[in-house]
């Protein structure tokens, strides 16, 4: 089977449009799929795990402002915040519900049935516990808040994790999908754009060896035949293409002017240097690579079919031009698009990381505060617990005050008792010295000495009565003093056992914020570590996005490159855009005429 021009021209085309065809459906594909993966991740992985941290927030608020309504001491703190419970927990069932209509795996649509369980216990404790505060009961209130429910907020709180870990494991595959798609596209179109670039320069290469040397020495032979010089030798006349045609055509009229006589000859040679001009001209448009140059001149009989086939060949040569210029100028369009979508996806992604990040550094401080308010804390917990101490040890030393001054009171009326007894001795004593007195007056002059006895003793036992009843009358001021001191002593007790009490209340009260302190710092760590957790996956997206545009440039210039090695062939058709005023305009591409067969109309020039 001999292989003409037009039939390389041909099939280089219709390669040439095959392997565009694939590029475009191969970068067209997977762009979608990584579009596609991309607006998974944007649309639904992210905003789920949003709504599921508002959801998380608003049942932590409530929960935490539920535990100032069961410690509150008065019923204004206790009707305070009871807003905030119930639009908290509106504010989660919302959310939930929102967050139902997204569900569309199995897989998570179990886990989210869980959570909604737990909620559901957990909302109808949490009413409960509002109802017994509002009532007044608090202590009950308190108990259930500090003991059952405590088992299900923590369950709740690991089933949401694990909704939350579910989601970023789904966006992690979502992304690594995306990643091995658009590996697939760029390496596609990187196959693609070599193997067009390679079927170019062949294309180009094939076309020059078979078309435009072989024209060239054709033209270098007609060129010395239009000289004179018959015995030229004619190249490619064994050949059985176009060229081959022309060669024996010229062939032909060299031995025809040979054969005939001079007359004849001068006539054959008139055509035949018209022929020859004719050609010499196309030959050299098609040597510069002018495919928009036709042979519109009349020729003779036997050189119509030579025309036809030369106008056909370049025709055909121009189509497949064109092709592969239309083709490399919508790939340069579409990379364009991708590198403009890539560019701007990155931009929106930087600003989300940088969002992101500003938000994880403040809720770091919001950790840090918490964290330095729980210190805080236990600091006045202890320091609570030191004044209490000391407090107690106060309140023993004046138990034992009150028991000291009672001792003293006891002893006091001992000794009250003791001079009443010497008081009543003195009376005795008065009583016999009077006695004895009246019975020495009876004795006389034998009495005398024994009178002034009785004198004598009778005096000092009212010295003695009288000494008792100032030691009496000062143990009684002293007794009364007493008692004062053990007054003042026991409501200086009373008092400080009040102090005691009360702190012993403070002692609690900040022990209790000590443990609310230490809960919150530990959700507000939970809360920081998926903040973080989502920063890391944008900062990832967005450097993904980066290598996508990195290789959408690299396809860009490459696809240039291509366009700039096919638009150095002139390829417009004079019958679409005829020349106007002297001067040319810009060539066509032929788009419209890419469908059609057979070679286009001819027109005179």
């Amino acid at each position: 089977m001999h292989v003409t021009i037009s039939r390389v021209i041909h099939l280089g085309a219709l390669m040439t449009v095959v392997l565009t065809s694939l590029m475009l459906w191969s970068g067209v594909t997977g762009l979608a799929e990584v579009s596609h993966e991309f607006r998974s991740v944007t649309e639904d992985s992210l905003p789920s795990t949003i709504q599921l941290a508002d959801i998380s927030r608003a049942m932590d608020v409530a929960r935490i402002k539920q535990g100032l309504q069961v410690t509150a001491e008065q019923p204004s703190d206790v009707l305070s915040v009871d807003k905030d419970i119930i639009d908290n927990i509106a504010t989660a069932d919302k959310g939930l519900a929102a967050y139902n209509t997204r569900l569309r795996d199995p897989a998570e649509r179990a886990i989210f049935s869980k959570v909604q369980a737990g909620w559901k216990i957990l909302r109808a404790q949490t009413l409960g516990v509002r109802d017994m505060a509002l009532r007044g009961d608090i202590p009950a209130a308190a108990h259930i808040y500090r003991g059952p429910m405590v088992k299900v907020a923590v369950d709740l709180r690991k089933t949401l994790n694990g909704q939350i870990a579910y989601n970023r494991k789904v966006a992690l595959a979502r992304a690594a999908h995306a990643a091995r798609a658009a590996d697939r596209t760029r390496i596609g179109l990187a196959i693609g754009g070599g193997l067009a670039l390679v079927m170019a320069v062949v294309l180009a290469c094939v076309l020059r060896q078979r078309v435009l040397v072989p024209i060239k020495r054709l033209v270098q032979a007609m060129e010395r035949m239009a000289d004179g010089q018959l015995d030229a030798e004619v190249p490619g006349h064994d050949r059985h293409d176009e060229i081959g045609a022309i060669s024996r055509a010229l062939l032909d009229i060299k031995q025809g002017v040979e054969a005939r006589t001079h007359a004849a000859a001068q006539e054959e040679l008139a055509q035949q240097v018209q022929v020859v001009d004719v050609f010499a001209s196309a030959l050299d448009y098609l040597a510069r690579q002018d495919l928009e140059h036709r042979i519109h001149e009349e020729l003779p009989e036997k050189y119509q079919v030579l025309r036809a086939n030369y106008n056909e060949a370049v025709a055909m040569l121009m189509k497949a031009m064109g092709t592969v210029r239309v083709g490399a100028t919508s790939l340069a369009g579409t990379i364009g698009e991708i590198q403009s979508a890539a560019h701007d996806l990155a931009m929106r992604n930087t600003r989300q990381a940088a969002s992101v990040e500003e938000t994880t550094a403040a809720m770091h401080k919001v950790v840090d505060g918490a964290r330095q308010t729980a210190r805080a804390a236990t600091d006045a917990r202890s320091q609570a617990s030191q004044v209490l101490g000391k407090a107690e040890q106060g309140g023993a030393v004046v138990a034992r005050a009150v028991e000291a001054m009672g001792a003293i009171e006891r002893s006091s009326g001992e000794i009250t008792q003791i001079i009443g007894v010497i008081d009543g001795i003195a009376f005795q004593t008065n009583l016999l010295a009077l006695n004895a007195g009246v019975e020495a007056a009876r004795a006389g002059e034998a009495g005398k000495g024994f009178a002034v006895v009785a004198s004598e003793v009778r005096a000092l036992a009212q010295r003695s009565a009288e000494a008792a009843r100032d030691i009496k009358a000062l143990i009684d001021a002293s007794g009364q003093q007493v008692r004062g001191g053990v007054d003042l002593v026991k409501q200086s007790g009373t008092l400080l056992g009040e102090i005691l009490g009360d702190v012993n209340g403070i002692g609690t009260t900040i022990s209790t914020i000590a443990d609310y302190t230490a809960k919150q710092v530990e959700t507000l760590g939970e809360v920081s570590a998926t903040m973080g957790e989502i920063d890391q996956v944008t900062q990832q997206n967005a450097a993904m996005v980066e290598q996508t545009s990195a290789a959408a440039r690299a396809m860009a210039e490459e696809s240039q490159a291509l366009s700039g090695l096919v638009n150095r062939w002139r390829t417009r058709d004079r019958m679409v855009r005829p020349d106007l005023g002297g001067q040319q305009m810009r060539r066509d591409t032929v788009v419209g005429m890419a469908g059609k067969a057979g070679p286009p109309a001819l027109a005179r020039a």
